[in-house]
């Protein structure tokens, strides 16, 4: 997960528990170690950190989030069963481009044959491509388009919903039986820090009636942000 807010540490979680510090700096040992004096990058060595916990741990899912596009992230080294792309939007411009076709190819990379891929496309335009990149990968592609909910409704409740999706695909082949109100009991319960979140704070609290804060950092996001307000101040 990332970026973190207080501690590198949080980007690591098993059941929402973030990793030791015992643990990670014992693993980020073995992993500088292992490196070879090889030029490692950040997101690489984090990746490996994870890996390396997760398989220890002896985790029944492992969830994670590219850093970087995805053909070449260092997060496609693991053969995933499943893949999801909540969005292709103008983002790292300086590695991936400008072209949201050449976008939208770097992010399929993660499928794989058989997957079962999730995508969500608020540009109707690229409908076509992605069904051809699938094909091509052989991929079981479940197409979310942004017409499904409606542009209204954020791109909170659009990924809330695309995600549960894939989840109840993912326990029903793993043979877990996960109660539908358990489904609505986890999102209405779902609060992540720095994501329209809203801070209670005495201190706020005397010259604004509400504070929230948001890590919007591109064109995507800062739009997101403002309907958000536009919506809280109608």
């Amino acid at each position: 997960i990332s970026p973190h807010m207080v501690n590198v540490r949080e980007r690591i979680r098993i059941n929402n528990e973030v990793i030791s510090s015992g643990e990670f700096h014992s693993i980020s040992q073995e992993v500088y170690e292992r490196s070879n004096d090889q030029e490692v990058s950040y997101f690489e060595a984090l990746t490996a950190v994870a890996s390396l916990y997760f398989k220890r741990q002896g985790v029944d899912i492992a969830l994670f989030e590219v850093g970087l596009g995805g053909r070449l992230d260092s997060t496609n080294v693991h053969d995933a069963n499943y893949s999801i792309i909540t969005s292709i939007g103008l983002d790292h411009v300086e590695y991936l481009g400008t072209d949201l076709q050449g976008i939208l190819l770097e992010k399929a990379g993660v499928f794989r044959s058989d997957q079962h891929s999730w995508v969500q496309l608020t540009q109707l335009s690229l409908r076509t491509k992605v069904q051809l990149l699938a094909q091509e990968k052989k991929t079981r592609l479940h197409l979310q388009e942004l017409t499904h909910l409606g542009q209204a409704r954020g791109h909170f409740y659009r990924n809330q919903y695309l995600a549960e999706a894939a989840a109840k695909k993912i326990c029903d082949d793993l043979g877990f039986a996960v109660p539908q109100r358990l489904w609505v009991d986890t999102i209405q319960s779902h609060d992540w820090d720095g994501r329209i979140q809203k801070v209670d704070d005495h201190v706020w609290s005397q010259y604004f009636a509400e504070v929230y804060l948001d890590g919007a950092h591109n064109p995507e996001s800062f739009t997101e942000l403002l309907n958000f307000s536009k919506a809280k101040l109608s």
